[in-house]
């Protein structure tokens, strides 16, 4: 095939992944959670818009008010990346049009990578793959890492490939620097940093002790440059020594416990619920609580850290089974969920579910390339000089691939962690298939005939949902529910939770949804008996009991929601909007004393909330000490100049 022919190809292949973009985009628009982004997704986006805007105080639906003054709970390399973007264009579409465009920049590079070590047609083949994998377009809509990762990912095993043409220090650094900015995204790629090094010193086959010393020097110089400005911005707001993140011991614990099932569980025993980053301050507290003192971050990532590695030597055996769970789902043929549940997400969405091309088919076509790769060696290649090099490409996308999956197992699963591994299984695949076309064009029929027995062997095993995992269609419009209630469309929202109840009655997240679209519409009473309901299926559901008190308070009934936020107090005693949200209707009637000491506990816990200061410096205020209630006046100021026009209270449901 003639050049011109070839970059027409991949124009061409890039304008079907740039329509199959748009069309998904136009549908998406449609989605309650567009605009309106929950979980991780909906942190991510406070977290970016707080770093544009400076105001840490204004964020819609996650309190992100204590990351300023902490070590990093979260990698902060996305939320930097989304408000980048942010900062040219404050609208929803702007991210997922610069993620869709990064994903067909990523196209461009398997591109260049396939054709680069296994020839043109591999390339082409390799970015049809790419271009129309249809996870790669999903989380390209998402306010989530994949797309960076895959763009990242694609980048450093690019860097790492120009050393099987030369080993210099400057491209070693260049690699350590794209490896640094992945970790600011996702730490797991440290793992794999002596798994490269060993790389390279495989391909320089020990011959030159020199250059694979330099390689090391300059990969860790250009890591350390990466990571360092993070490390020591942790050091100085916090004195703590947290390299990137602190999630890091939480994560496992999740992973490795007695009710740990692979998956994320949002129940840290009875310490509280965990659903996204923003509640990991109300574990902090149930567990300083418990330990009588205060705990660091960092101290409370060692805490869960032993947690999980007190039950995986004390239960080897469930350890063990959990392990092998991990594993059936993560190479599973089914997506497993986490934010949202990436396989109904799919199933509802006309451009999605009309995409053939699934991890079975990466997986498969992935293991039959790397098979056929070494099987070409076996026959005579090896002497080869070109097969030499391709071998070694192959070996690279093996461990990135292989190491960067198993960096997962030892803390739990998801669906969306093994995108950035896909597009090196699909370039594999993509030399697997063309080896295979190749074959039956120089009439090597047995051989055609056993290598699509053996991949088709192979998928069908890829297939097998051996975990038992099975998508959870009730969660899925539980969901849908939240977008449209954040959206204000509750007559929507009331729909999907009788959809959710339909399949699960016993749901009482479904019925909790209900109730506080039932009350976004008014209908008070109502509402108050589907709270009651979820309250008695759940009874520790403190965030239920929070929104029954806020849902009492709006219908002028203040004993009654005081009664039940000391209530979701008793389950949860970090809840600090719950302290903020006593003091203040205590202080509104008329009893500032018994306030003051909700106020106090609501600044304690959340040190940067403006509002608890203001109400705290009201009460101070009323009982004569001055001082002291114009210092929490100044910092309320501070924090946030706007409180001072706020209305009172701060009743907004959870």
């Amino acid at each position: 095939m003639t050049q011109w022919r070839v970059w027409a190809c991949l124009i061409g292949i890039i304008l079907f992944g740039m329509f199959l973009r748009v069309a998904y985009l136009m549908e998406l628009a449609a989605d309650p959670a567009f605009a309106f982004p929950g979980v991780d997704a909906g942190y991510n986006d406070a977290w970016a818009r707080a770093i544009v805007t400076g105001d840490w105080n204004a964020q819609r639906t996650h309190d992100v008010t204590g990351i300023p003054s902490t070590p990093f709970f979260r990698p902060p390399g996305y939320a930097y990346f989304l408000g980048g973007i942010y900062k040219l264009h404050q609208g929803y579409l702007a991210p997922r049009i610069a993620q869709a465009l990064l994903g067909l920049i990523s196209v461009f590079i398997v591109f260049l990578l396939a054709r680069k070590w296994f020839g043109p047609a591999t390339g082409l083949l390799s970015a049809l793959f790419a271009a129309c994998y249809w996870g790669f377009i999903y989380f390209e809509g998402e306010l989530l890492e994949p797309a960076l990762l895959v763009f990242l990912g694609l980048l450093i095993v690019y860097a790492l490939s120009l050393m099987i043409d030369k080993v210099t220090f400057f491209r070693a650094a260049v690699a350590g620097i794209l490896i640094g900015l992945f970790a600011l995204v996702r730490p797991n790629i440290l793992a794999l940093v002596p798994l490269f090094m060993g790389w390279v010193g495989w391909i320089l086959r020990g011959r030159k002790a020199r250059a694979f010393a330099m390689c090391c020097a300059g990969m860790l110089i250009g890591l350390a440059l990466t990571v360092a400005p993070v490390t020591i911005r942790n050091y100085m707001v916090s004195g703590e020594r947290v390299l990137i993140s602190s999630n890091a011991g939480i994560n496992l614990f999740i992973g490795n416990n007695e009710n740990a099932d692979g998956l994320f569980i949002s129940r840290i025993q009875d310490l509280g619920l965990f659903r996204t980053s923003s509640q990991y301050v109300e574990i902090k507290v149930a567990l300083e609580r418990q330990a009588g003192r205060k705990m660091s971050y960092s101290e409370m990532s060692r805490y869960f850290a032993g947690k999980a590695v007190s039950f995986m030597t004390s239960h080897p055996v469930s350890a063990l089974k959990l392990f092998v769970r991990k594993a059936l789902l993560l190479f599973g043929p089914v997506e497993a969920g986490h934010n949202r549940s990436i396989y109904y997400d799919r199933e509802f969405s006309c451009v999605l579910r009309s995409i053939p091309l699934a991890f079975p088919f990466a997986l498969s076509s992935g293991l039959l390339g790397i098979l056929l790769l070494l099987i070409k060696g076996k026959e005579g290649s090896g002497a080869d000089v070109n097969y030499r090099r391709s071998l070694q490409f192959g070996w690279l996308m093996v461990i990135f691939a292989a190491g960067y999956l198993i960096s997962f197992l030892p803390f739990f699963v998801s669906g969306q962690y093994r995108i950035p591994v896909i597009p090196f299984l699909l370039i594999l695949g993509a030399y697997g298939l063309v080896c295979l076309w190749n074959w039956s064009k120089a009439r090597m029929t047995g051989r055609v005939v056993l290598g699509v027995l053996i991949w088709i062997g192979i998928y069908i095993s890829a297939s097998v949902n051996i975990s038992g995992y099975e998508p959870n269609l009730a969660k899925w419009h539980v969901d849908q529910a939240a977008g449209w209630i954040r959206n204000g469309d509750y007559d929507r929202a009331v729909l999907e939770c009788r959809k959710a109840i339909a399949v699960n009655s016993g749901s009482a997240e479904a019925y909790v949804a209900m109730a506080k679209a039932l009350g976004g519409n008014g209908k008070w009473l109502e509402a108050e008996s589907v709270f009651r309901e979820a309250l008695r299926m759940r009874p520790d559901a403190d965030r239920a009991r929070v929104n029954l008190g806020n849902l009492l308070l709006r219908q002028g009934r203040v004993d009654e929601a005081i009664v039940e936020y000391k209530a979701a107090l008793d389950a949860n005693p970090g809840l600090a909007e719950v302290y903020l949200n006593l003091g203040a209707v205590l202080l509104m009637s008329g009893r500032a004393g018994e306030s003051e000491s909700y106020l106090r506990e609501a600044v304690k816990i959340a040190p940067d909330n403006a509002r608890a200061h203001l109400f705290l410096s009201r009460v101070l205020a009323e009982s004569g000490r001055s001082d002291e209630a114009a210092q929490h006046y100044e910092e309320a100021i501070r924090l946030n100049p706007d409180v001072v026009r706020g209305v009172p209270g701060n009743q907004k449901d959870e």
